[in-house]
């Protein structure tokens, strides 16, 4: 029996050294992947020349290398790394909008401003936004709420292009899950990566009432990573995501063909970053101590591209009376922001010089693989 086995790896041993890395194929598997050239020859040998079969090898390769990475490096304190929004409008194919907004964190600043980096929390979001269903029953429709970071981590990852292409509960379809990804770019970039927090927009499918919801995002320090027209994605120290809801219809659809109502929904996820408002409105039956003020109110704050003649609210009825229709009203339903680090206690921060030093020693490629 023994003999037997050693045999079978024997005549395996001698049929992968028998076999030579097409080179055709190793140009192709680079050019791919951004794989070294002795990764691509072990991959096309390890699966004699089929091109399929050496892509999983090297991904499979990958996140064994990430996790043996990931495992050295979980101890380390994870406090940079980017704020990521996703924003999708509602289309032919989907009559709600979908949106979210994710904390990935890295070690430094050197990391958070790789592209890799920076595709990868992009893809995170469109993942994120993707899976609301995910979110147990409770969730509030048209809302935000949170999204359980184990499912995501759980989730395929999604690209922009397989994001209205595939429902949501295809998503076990695609082969790489986001904590994978994650695995894998530990290998790559050298650094402890956290994924820390995400919130979603849980839009209503069925929307009976006479309104529309439009989701307005804003990253600051926005650093570009990938990109899709159909996608409004932004990524950075800050970030902020608004939710509003217009009505009646007529003028929601005025409003957003003239392209007023999106822009109006962008601007006041930048203010949410800006002056970091506490809650929609204040209590107005409160008593003066009331532990949210005046100006911690977002609807009663100036709002800054009125030149601060108008506060949020009123502003927000003068686009809706700009509609031309009776009884027209734009209300604020939700907003949250995220600052990166925030609460996480911060290690002692290393020189450029050192952070220079520990990169180079892993040469990252400039896109992910898969």
């Amino acid at each position: 029996m023994v003999g037997a086995r050693i045999l079978g790896l024997v005549r395996r041993g001698l049929a992968t050294a028998a076999v030579k890395a097409d080179l055709s194929l190793v140009s192709k598997l680079r050019k791919e992947t951004q794989c070294s050239i002795s990764k691509a020859k072990d991959a096309l040998i390890a699966s004699a020349n089929d091109y399929k079969a050496a892509l999983i090898w090297l991904e499979e390769d990958a996140i064994k290398h990430g996790q043996s990475k990931a495992n050295k490096l979980s101890g380390r304190v994870a406090s940079d790394g980017l704020v990521g929004i996703v924003v999708a409008d509602a289309n032919r194919a989907r009559p709600y909008p979908l949106a979210s907004i994710v904390e990935l964190n890295s070690e430094t600043d050197f990391v958070a401003r790789n592209q890799l980096f920076s595709q990868l929390v992009f893809r995170v979001g469109l993942t994120a936004a993707k899976i609301y269903k995910s979110i147990p029953s409770n969730r509030q429709p048209n809302m935000l709420n949170s999204l359980p970071i184990e499912i995501l981590k759980e989730a395929s990852l999604l690209t922009a292009h397989a994001f209205d292409a595939l429902d949501a509960n295809m998503n076990d379809q695609l082969q790489k899950s986001t904590n994978n990804a994650i695995t894998e770019l530990v290998g790559k970039l050298g650094e402890n990566l956290s994924l820390r927090r995400a919130t979603v927009l849980t839009p209503s499918e069925t929307n009976d009432d006479d309104s529309t919801i439009i989701a307005g995002g804003y990253a600051h320090g926005n650093v570009s990573g990938e990109s899709h027209l159909e996608i409004d994605h932004a990524a950075g120290r800050i970030a902020a995501l608004v939710i509003l809801k217009a009505s009646p219809k007529e003028a929601a659809a005025t409003l957003i063909s003239s392209g007023a109502l999106p822009r109006t929904a962008r601007q006041l996820a930048q203010h949410v970053v800006g002056f970091n408002p506490k809650s929609i409105s204040s209590d107005t039956s409160a008593p003066k101590s009331s532990e949210v003020e005046e100006s911690e109110a977002l609807l009663e704050q100036c709002f800054l591209p009125s030149g601060g003649s108008q506060t949020v609210q009123q502003a927000l009825d003068i686009l809706a009376a700009s509609s031309g229709v009776n009884g027209a009203r734009i209300s604020v339903e939700a907003f949250t922001r995220f600052e990166r680090g925030e609460g996480i206690e911060k290690a002692d921060t290393p020189s450029f010089a050192e952070e220079v030093e520990r990169q180079q020693k892993f040469d990252p490629p400039t896109s992910l693989l898969g």
